[in-house]
């Protein structure tokens, strides 16, 4: 349903690639751009994007159910594997919802209603999220300060390349975006948004 644009990352070299012209990743509907929208548009909208990732969410809660106990009764030598599989579909199914509330929060602003419960739920998700997180840095097979810690490596990112995932960069990035939107009705303009290129 195309909806990897909702569910992926973006730093400030992903956005300075968008006004250059330059896509290395699927684009996304901007939160501005559907708040911008005439109601028929917001409409499809919602319908098609915000439904799709609350659908895709829901899609992944009975694999979910499913993993959940078959970790816990893995074996050990298939455990970790299990649990690393486990926490992915975890994470993603929050991932979906998270940017499905927040583009709902958007929604309801454009529509003159509450903005702020689907927002808080972005955030409850995040924070959810962020424990899954902390749950897998346990489990990493390398050291995780070599994965997430500033320094120079081979990479354009002088960091270890977990550390978007570390902090979740990314929702914190367009929870900020929404937030803009919702106290001053104007997009954050790129140079104020975290970089997430930390």
């Amino acid at each position: 349903e195309r909806l990897m644009a909702y569910v992926q990352g973006e730093n400030t070299t992903v956005d300075l690639g968008y006004l250059a012209g330059l896509e290395t990743h699927p684009k996304r509907i901007a939160f501005e751009a559907v708040m911008a929208m005439d109601d028929g548009a917001r409409g499809e909208f919602e319908a098609k994007v915000v439904e799709g990732l609350a659908k895709l969410a829901q899609a992944i809660e009975p694999v979910e159910a499913t993993l959940e106990p078959r970790c816990l009764g893995a074996d050990a030598a298939m455990k970790p594997w299990c649990s690393e599989m486990f926490d992915g579909v975890t994470l993603m199914r929050r991932r979906a919802a998270h940017a499905s509330h927040l583009y709902r929060a958007i929604l309801q602003k454009a529509r003159g209603a509450d903005p702020e419960p689907d927002f808080a739920e972005a955030a409850r998700l995040r924070a959810e999220g962020l424990a899954v997180v902390a749950r897998r840095e346990a489990a990493y097979r390398f050291d995780v300060h070599r994965l997430v810690d500033p320094g120079p490596n081979p990479t354009i990112y002088p960091f270890g390349y977990l550390l978007p995932a570390h902090d979740l960069c990314y929702w914190v990035r367009q929870e900020d975006q929404v937030r803009s939107l919702l106290d001053n009705g104007s997009p954050q303009p790129i140079g104020s948004r975290r970089s997430c290129v930390h």
